[in-house]
């Protein structure tokens, strides 16, 4: 698929994404930088019961393939906004993420990184999310890159993570991150699941 299947380009508020399906019907063989299926900025939106992933409806079918990637971003959610709006805070909750991977030819891939969730700059509430799964003690989620990251948000404004599920994330040459949360107030991380175990490669 393109770059963005939802963007914004000047700063929005009070959207509303929801009950969406994401996902690539077929191999994407041109490489793309900074895949962000939806790419959000602005305050104050809520983005809930989507599904990113796969092949069909409900993350279903083969893998959403993206070889040769080039440097850059792969999330499925990426939302940021200006200081100015640090107290429109962002609700992204129920969503699933899985069926999944990123890949590269090469040993050494290039300075690439996926996040299931991206967040910055404003307040965010980021709870009951799926990233990853295990299918037959599969993987749902195979990334070849530097970083990967379950959940990260960087943030002045106040930011809660809770009851988040992540599991099912291979990562070959490279770190993986479950929640990373860099904020200057509040930060609340609570009752969230990542399970490592066979998981990274």
């Amino acid at each position: 698929f393109a770059q963005s299947l939802i963007r914004s380009y000047a700063y929005t508020g009070k959207w509303i994404i929801e009950n969406n399906h994401f996902y690539g019907s077929s191999v994407e063989t041109d490489p793309m930088p900074d895949v962000n299926m939806i790419w959000v900025f602005g305050g104050q939106c809520i983005i809930r019961n989507n599904y990113f992933g796969g092949k069909a409806p409900y993350c279903g079918g083969g893998a959403c393939t993206m070889p040769n990637q080039p440097a850059g971003l792969i999330s499925a959610i990426l939302i940021h906004s200006h200081d100015q709006q640090l107290k429109d805070t962002v609700i992204i909750t129920g969503n699933k993420i899985s069926n999944i991977e990123v890949n590269w030819p090469a040993i050494h891939p290039p300075d690439i990184e996926f996040a299931g969730i991206y967040s910055t700059q404003h307040s965010a509430i980021i709870a009951d999310n799926e990233i990853g799964e295990f299918v037959d003690n599969t993987p749902s989620i195979k990334f070849k890159g530097t970083r990967a990251f379950g959940v990260i948000s960087l943030s002045t404004g106040n930011v809660q993570v809770k009851n988040n599920h992540i599991k099912g994330m291979e990562v070959f040459a490279g770190h993986f991150f479950g929640i990373e949360v860099n904020g200057e107030n509040s930060v609340t991380a609570t009752t969230n699941y990542v399970i490592q175990d066979n998981s990274i490669s």
